[in-house]
């Protein structure tokens, strides 16, 4: 049951996107090509897109080993992630269950993704007062960077929609349990 939650079928996505968040059919077109993209990640030979964020005064790589350990299975669940251990047992994989509460934390935070470092003022005038050059090197590492923030949305909605699901199972386990309460202390 639990390596069931962690699956995701790509068409799925783009249903919560619109019925969930109501987004509009042509931003759907686009994200259908992004989630393409996030689906093809390892193919694609793009870099990381996840930034380290901060948090508590520590950096935050959550989002980062998140983005790693995520899966797409051409067949079968789509995307997943190796929530149960490969020995057969039937067991939790402990560091994926892992980076994944740890990905939950991160966004509980103030901000759902982080955000780029910023560059402070004297490192700007430090540069010749080219502050945009090194702005734009920044933020356009390469000509592949234009979908970044939107394949950080999509592996956001992917965790997201574990989450919501990790909720539904326990909600109902919880509420089966106090439905057997109930049967067992005659109040039905």
């Amino acid at each position: 049951q639990l390596k069931s939650i962690f699956q995701l079928p790509r068409s799925e996505l783009t249903e919560v996107l619109k019925a969930k968040y109501n987004i509009c059919s042509a931003y759907g077109v686009v994200f259908c090509t992004v989630v393409e993209q996030v689906a093809n990640f390892k193919v694609t030979g793009y870099g990381v897109d996840a930034r380290c964020g901060l948090k508590n005064g520590e950096e935050d790589r959550s989002e980062e080993v998140f983005e790693k350990k995520l899966l797409y299975q051409k067949v079968g669940p789509g995307f997943t992630l190796d929530i149960l251990s490969k020995d057969g047992s039937g067991a939790v994989n402990e560091e994926v269950l892992e980076v994944f509460l740890q990905r939950l934390v991160s966004l509980a935070g103030p901000t759902l993704l982080a955000r780029a470092p910023k560059i402070s003022n004297e490192e700007e005038e430090g540069s010749d007062g080219d502050a945009d050059d090194s702005a734009a090197e920044t933020n356009n590492e390469s000509d592949t960077s234009s979908f970044r923030s939107d394949r950080r949305v999509a592996r956001l909605m992917i965790a997201r929609y574990w989450a919501d699901r990790l909720i539904e199972k326990y909600n109902e386990v919880q509420k089966k349990k106090r439905e057997e309460e109930m049967i067992e202390n005659g109040v039905v």
